[in-house]
């Protein structure tokens, strides 16, 4: 049996959660961008367009009190009438779609048609998934550098070395310094203390940020696990535990 210490990184769950929501975000953008490609491609084999004879409208508030119109398109083609239900239902006005009676249709199956309203919308819709997923790329590569930056100042922690030959250091000042990361709209801050290496050189070492929120300790100490070889592989928390690891 030997003393192993309980090094945990504050970061692990939060980075789960997040890489979670991440997919999942993925996940229905690819999805949605499936169906709109489902749509574009029965769109291809509209071969034919008409105007349609007679339009009417059906309306519904949504929840936030927006009026939204739904239009139905009555249409002949060699003199068969067909009827097309819209499926989208958007706030522009009546005399917006009115304007345009423009019904693409499949020649050889007239039933399988797509209004030009529609086929607008549809395109507008596109352009917005396309900005969407952009920024979501963009926002999520800048998140990432600066997070890679913030988490282990002194580069990635090698925990295994830290077990072997790291040395323990209990009830150090220290003192709480802020990071560039905004979690639930509060700035994340970092344990940072003066280790004064048995050398004589003075270190100034800072922890991962503090994604659990604490702030500070009841003792008014952190402690500190440190390879002595190799100062700057360490780990910071407010108390570092050893428990036994049977081997």
């Amino acid at each position: 049996m030997v003393k192993i210490y309980k090094i945990k990184q504050h970061d692990s769950v939060r980075a789960k959660e997040q890489l979670l929501g991440k997919i999942v975000i993925i996940v229905l953008v690819l999805f949605a961008f499936w169906l709109i490609y489902l749509q574009s491609a029965s769109l291809k084999k509209l071969d034919a367009k008409t105007e349609a004879y007679r339009v009417e409208i059906k309306s519904k508030k949504s929840k936030d009190g927006t009026m939204l119109y739904s239009p139905i398109y009555y249409y002949r083609v060699n003199g068969i009438e067909y009827v097309y239900a819209s499926s989208i239902s958007s706030n522009i006005g009546v005399k917006d779609i009115e304007k345009n009676k423009t019904i693409y249709y499949n020649s050889k199956n007239p039933s399988m048609a797509y209004p030009a309203h529609d086929k607008q919308l549809l395109r507008w819709v596109k352009l917005f998934l396309f900005a969407f997923f952009s920024v979501f790329i963009f926002v999520g590569i800048s998140l990432k550098r600066q997070e890679n930056s913030e988490t282990y100042p002194q580069g990635k922690m090698n925990i295994r070395e830290l077990q072997a030959k790291g040395t323990l250091y209990r009830n150090l000042p220290y003192q709480m310094v802020e990071t560039n990361i905004i979690q639930n709209s509060k700035r994340l801050w970092k344990i940072q203390v003066e280790f004064h290496h048995p050398s004589g050189q003075v270190y100034t070492l800072t922890g991962s940020p503090r994604y659990d929120g604490k702030f500070f300790d009841e003792d008014g100490f952190v402690d500190l696990l440190i390879d002595l070889d190799n100062p700057n592989n360490y780990y910071l928390d407010f108390n570092i535990e050893e428990v036994d690891d049977w081997q």
